[in-house]
């Protein structure tokens, strides 16, 4: 029976002890937001991509050609390309993609003065760093991003997540991948623009703007206003906010891993008795 008793007790020590390593070894759920800053007549933008990484993923470099997996997601907006070269590159990185609660059929797109969100679960330790990447439409291959992978710190060397964070993007953020020419078309949504896309064959490079796009009828029925899509090299133009935030832990957990605590101590005073 005493046996039995210390058994028991040492069972339920060692689970307290394993849930409380577990918990402090576990990800941390982030929940992921963005919002489109745009009034309705400006720009619209591709379901959001997000990377949580060492700080070595870098999606692109401007002045240097754009990757495959980049220049899908600029020319069409699918992230699965850029999302196989950071797997490929850095498998313990993650990934998801923030998609619009509504669009339009058959794209999630996000539109003017929508917001999407996600949550996630994130290894702080192994990944400390965030990356975003969405095409701007109508375009034909320009998209906001961070070029710098070390330019959004979630977590500190400790795994530590450093709080919540809003990340401003403004017309500084904006690129065009230099494979597709910016006039009209091949782009999606293109209105009418009839013609093939044709090849550019440059570099990424700070978007130069849609004036082209100018009075098209966008995706969500409006029209194309010159005033809401005036952002080249414009810092104080806003595109879009994304905040960042930990998602609280339950408040019964922190005390049933007390009980937990409280039962190896009586284990211990029974065992000292």
């Amino acid at each position: 029976m005493v046996k039995l008793k210390k058994t028991t007790a040492f069972v339920a020590a060692a689970t307290g002890a394993t849930m409380l390593t577990a918990v402090a070894a576990s990800a941390v759920t982030l929940n992921i937001t963005i919002t489109n800053n745009s009034a309705p007549g400006g720009v619209t933008l591709t379901p959001l991509y997000t990377a949580f990484h060492d700080g070595s993923f870098d999606a692109f470099t401007v002045g240097e050609t754009a990757s495959p997996g980049l220049e899908l997601l600029a020319e069409d907006g699918d992230a699965s390309g850029i999302a196989g070269e950071r797997q490929m590159d850095h498998p313990n990185s993650q990934g998801d993609v923030i998609l619009a609660p509504g669009g339009f059929a058959g794209a999630p797109v996000i539109e003017a003065g929508e917001t999407a969100s996600i949550s996630i679960d994130v290894d702080g330790a192994t990944n400390p760093f965030f990356t975003y990447l969405s095409m701007i439409l109508p375009s034909n291959d320009q998209f906001i991003g961070n070029g710098d992978p070390m330019a959004h710190q979630l977590f500190d060397a400790g795994g530590n997540f450093l709080g919540p964070q809003t990340i401003e993007v403004t017309g500084l953020n904006v690129y065009d991948a230099g494979t597709e020419q910016n006039i009209g078309d091949g782009a999606p949504f293109q209105g009418a623009f009839g013609g093939p896309a044709q090849d550019e064959g440059g570099t990424v490079q700070l978007g130069g703007g849609i004036d082209v796009f100018d009075g098209i009828n966008l995706p969500d029925g409006n029209v194309l206003s010159a005033a809401l899509s005036n952002y080249a090299g414009n810092g104080d133009f806003s595109i879009a906010s994304i905040q960042i935030e930990a998602v609280p832990v339950p408040a019964a957990l922190p005390l049933m891993l007390g009980g937990f605590g409280l039962l190896g101590f009586a284990a211990r005073r029974r065992k000292n008795a």
